[in-house]
Protein backbone atom coordinates (compact mmCIF):
# COMPACT_ATOMS: atom_id res chain seq x y z
CA UNK A 1 0.00 0.00 0.00
CA UNK A 2 1.23 3.57 -1.21
CA UNK A 3 1.44 7.05 0.31
CA UNK A 4 -0.20 7.71 -3.36
CA UNK A 5 -3.16 4.48 -2.58
CA UNK A 6 -4.07 5.73 0.51
CA UNK A 7 -4.11 9.79 -0.72
CA UNK A 8 -6.04 8.51 -3.90
CA UNK A 9 -8.34 6.44 -1.88
CA UNK A 10 -8.92 9.38 0.74
CA UNK A 11 -9.48 12.16 -2.05
CA UNK A 12 -12.59 9.89 -3.62
CA UNK A 13 -13.81 9.73 -0.30
CA UNK A 14 -13.74 13.32 0.57
CA UNK A 15 -14.87 14.22 -3.14
CA UNK A 16 -17.72 11.84 -2.94
CA UNK A 17 -19.17 13.23 0.63
CA UNK A 18 -18.95 16.74 -0.99
CA UNK A 19 -20.91 15.31 -4.00
CA UNK A 20 -23.88 14.01 -2.32
CA UNK A 21 -23.62 16.01 1.18
CA UNK A 22 -22.57 19.56 -0.22
CA UNK A 23 -23.20 21.09 3.29
CA UNK A 24 -20.91 18.81 4.48
CA UNK A 25 -17.97 20.18 2.01
CA UNK A 26 -16.75 22.84 4.68
CA UNK A 27 -16.05 20.11 6.94
CA UNK A 28 -14.28 17.65 4.92
CA UNK A 29 -11.88 21.02 3.78
CA UNK A 30 -11.15 21.85 7.33
CA UNK A 31 -11.20 18.63 9.51
CA UNK A 32 -7.67 16.67 8.73
CA UNK A 33 -7.07 13.21 8.28
CA UNK A 34 -3.69 10.41 8.26
CA UNK A 35 -2.91 7.24 7.97
CA UNK A 36 -2.88 5.48 10.90
CA UNK A 37 -1.32 2.07 10.67
CA UNK A 38 -2.78 1.15 14.08
CA UNK A 39 -6.07 0.38 13.04
CA UNK A 40 -4.33 -3.12 11.39
CA UNK A 41 -6.40 -4.60 8.58
CA UNK A 42 -9.52 -4.82 10.69
CA UNK A 43 -10.61 -1.52 10.91
CA UNK A 44 -10.90 0.72 8.30
CA UNK A 45 -10.93 4.16 9.76
CA UNK A 46 -11.18 5.37 12.96
CA UNK A 47 -10.79 9.45 14.88
CA UNK A 48 -8.62 10.35 18.13
CA UNK A 49 -11.27 13.21 18.19
CA UNK A 50 -9.55 15.80 15.60
CA UNK A 51 -8.47 13.84 12.64
CA UNK A 52 -10.28 11.09 10.69
CA UNK A 53 -7.67 7.98 10.56
CA UNK A 54 -7.61 5.55 7.70
CA UNK A 55 -5.85 2.16 7.46
CA UNK A 56 -4.54 -0.11 5.43
CA UNK A 57 -7.99 -1.85 5.12
CA UNK A 58 -9.57 1.78 3.83
CA UNK A 59 -8.05 1.50 0.41
CA UNK A 60 -9.66 -2.25 -0.34
CA UNK A 61 -13.27 -0.76 -0.01
CA UNK A 62 -15.20 -0.29 -3.06
CA UNK A 63 -15.60 4.12 -3.01
CA UNK A 64 -18.70 4.02 -1.69
CA UNK A 65 -18.51 2.10 1.50
CA UNK A 66 -15.24 3.77 1.75
CA UNK A 67 -17.22 7.33 1.47
CA UNK A 68 -19.19 6.25 4.36
CA UNK A 69 -16.96 4.85 6.37
CA UNK A 70 -14.96 8.31 6.46
CA UNK A 71 -18.59 9.79 6.84
CA UNK A 72 -19.33 8.15 10.46
CA UNK A 73 -15.86 9.40 11.73
CA UNK A 74 -16.36 12.84 10.07
CA UNK A 75 -19.74 12.86 12.14
CA UNK A 76 -17.35 11.61 15.47
CA UNK A 77 -15.42 14.87 14.98
CA UNK A 78 -18.01 17.30 14.18
CA UNK A 79 -20.32 16.08 17.36
CA UNK A 80 -17.55 15.96 19.89
CA UNK A 81 -18.46 12.15 20.14
CA UNK A 82 -15.18 11.24 22.30
CA UNK A 83 -15.78 13.21 24.98
CA UNK A 84 -16.54 10.50 27.53
CA UNK A 85 -19.15 11.12 30.29
CA UNK A 86 -18.69 10.87 34.00
CA UNK A 87 -19.36 7.15 34.94
CA UNK A 88 -19.01 5.48 31.65
CA UNK A 89 -16.70 3.05 30.66
CA UNK A 90 -14.61 3.44 27.36
CA UNK A 91 -16.06 0.15 25.65
CA UNK A 92 -19.55 1.25 26.32
CA UNK A 93 -19.26 4.92 25.42
CA UNK A 94 -18.07 3.86 22.13
CA UNK A 95 -20.36 1.88 21.20
CA UNK A 96 -22.73 4.10 22.11
CA UNK A 97 -21.20 6.85 20.15
CA UNK A 98 -21.06 4.34 16.95
CA UNK A 99 -24.58 4.14 17.35
CA UNK A 100 -25.33 7.84 17.36
CA UNK A 101 -22.87 8.43 14.50
CA UNK A 102 -24.71 5.56 12.34
CA UNK A 103 -27.90 7.14 13.14
CA UNK A 104 -26.67 10.58 12.10
CA UNK A 105 -25.04 9.00 9.14
CA UNK A 106 -28.15 7.11 7.74
CA UNK A 107 -30.15 10.13 7.62
CA UNK A 108 -27.23 12.04 5.68
CA UNK A 109 -27.06 9.95 3.34
CA UNK A 110 -30.93 9.08 2.55
CA UNK A 111 -31.57 8.60 -0.94
CA UNK A 112 -27.78 8.93 -2.39
CA UNK A 113 -26.16 6.17 -3.57
CA UNK A 114 -24.00 6.02 -0.68
CA UNK A 115 -27.68 4.29 1.38
CA UNK A 116 -26.61 1.51 -0.39
CA UNK A 117 -22.89 0.84 1.00
CA UNK A 118 -23.91 0.06 4.80
CA UNK A 119 -20.88 -1.27 6.74
CA UNK A 120 -23.29 -2.95 9.24
CA UNK A 121 -24.98 -4.48 6.31
CA UNK A 122 -28.35 -3.86 7.70
CA UNK A 123 -27.44 -5.19 10.93
CA UNK A 124 -27.83 -1.94 12.77
CA UNK A 125 -31.38 -0.96 11.16
CA UNK A 126 -33.28 -2.00 14.13
CA UNK A 127 -30.68 -0.80 16.72
CA UNK A 128 -31.08 2.83 15.52
CA UNK A 129 -34.55 2.98 15.17
CA UNK A 130 -34.75 1.86 18.66
CA UNK A 131 -32.42 4.71 19.90
CA UNK A 132 -33.56 7.61 16.70
CA UNK A 133 -34.36 10.19 18.80
CA UNK A 134 -32.13 9.32 21.92
CA UNK A 135 -29.41 11.07 23.21
CA UNK A 136 -25.95 9.53 23.52
CA UNK A 137 -26.25 9.36 27.66
CA UNK A 138 -29.53 7.35 26.85
CA UNK A 139 -28.14 4.94 24.19
CA UNK A 140 -25.31 4.72 26.88
CA UNK A 141 -28.21 3.82 29.54
CA UNK A 142 -29.99 1.42 27.42
CA UNK A 143 -26.77 -0.38 26.17
CA UNK A 144 -26.16 -0.72 29.63
CA UNK A 145 -29.44 -1.77 31.14
CA UNK A 146 -31.01 -3.84 28.24
CA UNK A 147 -29.59 -7.28 27.25
CA UNK A 148 -31.42 -6.93 24.20
CA UNK A 149 -29.39 -4.29 23.27
CA UNK A 150 -26.67 -6.36 23.88
CA UNK A 151 -27.14 -9.18 22.21
CA UNK A 152 -27.86 -7.01 19.20
CA UNK A 153 -25.06 -5.13 19.35
CA UNK A 154 -22.83 -8.56 19.95
CA UNK A 155 -25.01 -9.78 16.54
CA UNK A 156 -23.51 -7.08 14.06
CA UNK A 157 -20.74 -8.44 11.52
CA UNK A 158 -17.41 -8.74 13.04
CA UNK A 159 -15.37 -8.62 9.55
CA UNK A 160 -16.85 -4.97 9.40
CA UNK A 161 -14.55 -2.73 8.11
CA UNK A 162 -16.08 -0.44 10.99
CA UNK A 163 -16.45 -2.01 13.86
CA UNK A 164 -19.37 -0.57 16.10
CA UNK A 165 -16.87 0.25 19.42
CA UNK A 166 -13.66 -0.12 17.64
CA UNK A 167 -10.99 2.90 15.97
CA UNK A 168 -10.98 5.49 18.76
CA UNK A 169 -8.80 7.39 20.32
CA UNK A 170 -9.48 9.46 23.21
CA UNK A 171 -8.07 12.45 22.49
CA UNK A 172 -4.80 13.47 25.10
CA UNK A 173 -5.80 16.11 27.70
CA UNK A 174 -3.17 18.57 26.22
CA UNK A 175 -5.22 17.98 22.62
CA UNK A 176 -8.06 19.04 23.64
CA UNK A 177 -6.36 22.34 25.04
CA UNK A 178 -4.58 23.33 22.28
CA UNK A 179 -7.22 22.26 20.05
CA UNK A 180 -10.03 24.67 21.72
CA UNK A 181 -7.18 27.79 22.04
CA UNK A 182 -6.99 27.64 18.23
CA UNK A 183 -10.50 28.58 17.49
Amino acid sequence: MSASDIQQAVTKARTQICRWIPYLSGAVIEIPWRFDESLGDKIAAGTDGANVLVGTRFCGLPTAMATRVYLHQLVHVLYGHLEIRAGSTESDWNIAIDLAAERIVAAMVGLTPLAAADPHRGTLDRLIRRVQSDSIERIHVLLRTHPSMRERVAACPKDSPCPLGEGHRMPEPEALTSAEHEH
